[in-house]
């Protein structure tokens, strides 16, 4: 099914190919959506802020998008095997979030900065979300992380729903 040897793999026997379809869908539309919202957010953000997009392919920038909305708390972050640019972009990340912590708390919110960063960056499945948005075939993506497949296909969905919903705010 889609490349991805599904129904030939026993590992991936708990998804089914209605829910491997519209990962993959969800793949291909990310190498669409994420040049259209780079292009976009480039024209609106501060200049500060533009090196981080322009800097990363689709795939990167899917990839480090995925850090934000992996809800699997059993995803492992331990045993990544990122490109220096990548392992770059996701420190990016983790200081934006950290810089939004601060003014939060700025603004009166009680919260734990350093909690509040670990529990909104979770990169275990950066690696995988990059490889799949670059092409590679889903079974051999799963080799990657002892996640299960619908964390997987949960969090490709969740990405695609961040960009379309950052598309829709750069438009203002």
């Amino acid at each position: 099914v889609l490349g991805a040897e599904a129904m030939q793999t026993a590992e991936l026997k708990s998804i089914t190919a209605k829910h491997l379809a519209m990962a993959a869908q969800t793949m291909l539309l990310l190498g669409v959506v994420v040049p259209m919202l780079h292009d976009a957010l480039a024209l609106r953000l501060p200049a500060a802020h533009v090196p981080l997009l322009s800097e990363l392919e689709p795939a990167e920038i899917a990839a480090v998008l995925s850090a934000l909305v992996v809800q699997d708390r059993t995803v492992d972050s331990q045993h990544l095997s990122l490109t220096p640019h990548l392992l770059e972009a996701c420190k990016r990340i983790e200081q934006l979030v950290h810089a939004l912590a601060h003014v939060q708390r700025a603004a009166g919110l009680e919260l734990d900065t350093d909690a509040y960063v670990l529990e909104r960056c979770k990169f275990g499945l950066v690696e995988v979300v990059h490889e799949w948005t670059s092409g590679q075939p889903f079974s051999e993506v799963m080799q990657l992380t002892s996640a299960s497949e619908g964390a997987v296909v949960r969090t490709t969905a969740r990405v695609r729903e961040l960009c379309c919903e950052l598309r829709s705010a750069a438009r203002l």
